[in-house]
Formats: C-alpha cells, sequence, structure tokens
C-alpha cells in the first residue's frame, strides 16, 4: 500500500510539474537570446591559437587531478 500512495503522489508532482514548467521563454513572456535590440559595437573575434592551448591545458589539469584521485 506505501508504494501506492508513494506512486500517487509521484504522478501528483510530475503532473504539476508538467502544468507549470515552461521550456520556451515564450512561454513566460520573455524574449530568446539574441532576439533584442541590436548591439553597437561589440564584435566577436574567432578564437585564437593561444586561447585554444589555453582551455585545453585547463582541462588537462583538471581531468588529470580527478583521474589521479
Amino acid at each position: 500500500m506505501g508504494w501506492l500512495i508513494l506512486g500517487g503522489l509521484t504522478a501528483l508532482v510530475s503532473f504539476v510539474a508538467f502544468i507549470y514548467i515552461r521550456n520556451t521563454p515564450s512561454g513566460i513572456g520573455l524574449m530568446p537570446y539574441g532576439r533584442g535590440a541590436a548591439k553597437v559595437g561589440i564584435t566577436s573575434q574567432p578564437p585564437t591559437r593561444s586561447t585554444k592551448f589555453k582551455l585545453l591545458g585547463h582541462l588537462w589539469v583538471v581531468f588529470g587531478i580527478y583521474g589521479a584521485t
């Protein structure tokens, strides 16, 4: 009987979450990123070779620490 109650509560919470949680910004009255006013003066530059190696070095350190422990 306890599992039946637990299953019912789980189904009820899932149903309430399904009703109230929205996946899209428009579902809660917001605009998606990039759909606002144009930003003037901000330019994006492609990553350089040094930034790529810096990221690779950071990943190597992190994975090395986790692999050693």
